[in-house]
């Protein structure tokens, strides 16, 4: 007799043509399925499929039930401030060992190199708040796969002069934990298995990428030596001076940027291997910048002397035809380096842009006479207009003359019995400064002369120009100021000339053989002034008002 066939009905058809053939019987393995049946069937196999292969799995993989104690921190170790030294020997690769002195982390192992102190501080710190949430006894962990007879990680831990000792075995097989054990101990830990990120990292992430470990305010003198063209600098107190290819004043925030580009300067990458190393640094410099903490004498007119105290670096070739980067030669510590080809331009400084823009310092008190002469040369663009030349001549009232030439600076005392009276607040005050020439008489604006020389003490340039443009001016203006010192050792007279060159452009200056710009906004106003007074209230008062007393009315 022949086994009949199983029928599996998944559609209509199937039921109406072979339904009323099969028997059923409670006892009969011919069994018909319903649809339904067969699809929750299929699943519940699955299902246990599943679970069979995870309790096989975790079965093989060793990991036992570990009893869940309190959570505590793994190590006595009080900080991570307290570690002055850590060690972390792998499974396989490179040991690595870094050791503290102060504030500072040095590599020790596999190179001798300063190291980062935020990676190592950040390193140190996992390590030492480890916090263990489970435990097995020695017995469980014999059972177990730990991975702890031959550890992923043995980390050593110096503090107090005492060394602690971390193995770190396998990540279990659920949750994002690792074994691990106390060197000494028989207890077989649970931790977090974050701390395998940090420790499964070569001695290169802990290295620090800083090429200069001075700070910017420790550098006492810098050069940059470009294509045969040396710029020298020293620092006196706070301020530097320039000493070669010209002896004068330097910016110093234009100096502090150049410092701090120094000092902030990262390797994208080092040239450990010294043969690769001589091979980068062949063929001729493109800039060599040494700098020192040191003077050669207190003198900050003396020219800087070399010697151990100096750190050099040498830009040498770019790594590549792109010249995105260029390799540069550290002279202490000794080493090669990667850096962006980027800097080169930060470092390429000319004597004038790196020159005081101080001009002068011109003593308002000290100003007896000041001249404006104003050009306008002949012009037919929007409208034809003649060449027109003008002339403003001011001099400082004499103190001798009638009315009161000067405003007091603190209100007059209250009148006492026997005090003589004075015509302070009667007669009408008149101004500091009288026009001398150019048709005008009388008061000019002491606002307006105050502002302009305002201007002048400092008198600031806004950016040095190697030369004069030779655009045609649309104005040239010359502004003479007579200067008289007490008694009259140092009188002087200053000449300043600036160009106007239209269209919002800056004014262009000459003073003492300097050329260089002005912020047009701030001179205009003061070259295009008549200086003549103006209505009450169109202008502020160059002085604070004076409070009235009883019997003296305001000035």
């Amino acid at each position: 007799m022949g086994v009949p066939p199983v029928h599996l009905l998944a559609g209509k058809q199937g039921r109406d043509a072979h339904a009323t053939l099969l028997p059923y019987s409670d006892l009969n393995p011919y069994t018909v399925f319903h649809p339904m049946n067969f699809k929750t069937t299929v699943i519940l196999i699955i299902l246990l499929a599943a679970a069979g292969g995870y309790l096989l799995f975790t079965r093989e993989s060793g990991d036992a039930k570990p009893k869940v104690v309190e959570a505590r921190k793994l190590l006595e170790i009080p900080q991570a401030g307290d570690v002055t030294k850590v060690a972390i020997a792998p499974a396989a690769g490179q040991a690595m060992a870094m050791e503290k002195t102060g504030k500072d982390w040095r590599l020790t192992e596999p190179l001798a190199a300063p190291a980062d102190a935020t990676e190592a501080t950040g390193l140190v710190e996992a390590l030492v708040n480890l916090v263990s949430t489970a435990q097995l006894d020695s017995k469980e962990a014999a059972a177990a796969k730990t991975g702890l007879d031959k550890p992923q990680f043995t980390v050593s831990l110096t503090a107090g002069g005492k060394t602690t000792k971390l193995l770190i075995g396998d990540r279990m097989a659920v949750g994002n934990t690792a074994y691990a054990r106390l060197d000494g101990k028989s207890a077989v830990e649970v931790i977090s298995a974050d701390v395998l990120d940090k420790l499964d990292r070569s001695s290169k992430a802990y290295r620090d990428t800083r090429l200069v470990q001075t700070a910017a305010t420790e550098i006492k003198q810098i050069s940059f030596v470009r294509k045969g063209e040396t710029l020298k600098l020293v620092k006196a107190g706070n301020d530097w001076t320039m000493l070669e290819p010209i002896e004068a004043p330097a910016d110093t925030v234009a100096v502090t940027d150049l410092l701090t580009t120094l000092t902030g300067l990262k390797a994208k990458s080092f040239v450990d291997d010294s043969t690769d190393a001589t091979a980068a640094m062949r063929g001729a410099a493109q800039l060599v910048v040494s700098f020192s903490t040191k003077l050669s004498t207190a003198e900050p007119t003396t020219v800087p002397a070399t010697g151990p105290e100096t750190t050099t670096l040498t830009f040498g070739a770019f790594d590549d035809l792109l010249k995105e980067n260029v390799y540069v030669k550290l002279s202490a510590p000794a080493l090669v380096a990667k850096v962006p080809a980027t800097v080169l331009e930060s470092f390429n400084k000319k004597p004038l842009d790196l020159r005081d823009k101080k001009l002068a310092d011109i003593n308002p008190a000290e100003v007896s006479r000041i001249s404006l002469t104003t050009d306008a040369p002949a012009t037919t663009q929007p409208a034809t207009q003649a060449a027109k030349k003008s002339e403003i001549v001011m001099v400082r009232r004499s103190q001798n003359t009638g009315g009161v030439p000067f405003l007091p600076t603190t209100a007059p005392a209250k009148p006492q019995p026997g005090d003589k009276l004075t015509l302070n607040g009667v007669l009408p005050r008149r101004s500091n400064w009288q026009f001398a020439a150019g048709g005008m008489k009388d008061e000019a604006d002491d606002n307006e002369v105050n502002g302009l020389l305002a201007a002048l003490h400092p008198f600031r340039a806004e950016k040095y120009l190697e030369k004069n443009p030779t655009t045609q001016p649309a104005k040239s203006y010359q502004i003479s100021i007579h200067t008289d010192a007490a008694g009259g050792a140092k009188n002087m007279d200053h000449l300043l000339r600036l160009v106007d060159r239209g269209a919002d452009q800056p004014l262009v200056g000459e003073y003492f053989g300097l050329t260089f710009e002005l912020p047009r906004a701030t001179w205009i106003k003061f070259l295009e002034s008549d200086f003549k007074p103006k209505p009450p209230g169109s202008a502020p008062p160059s002085q604070p008002p004076i409070s009235a007393e009883p019997g003296f009315p305001l000035q």
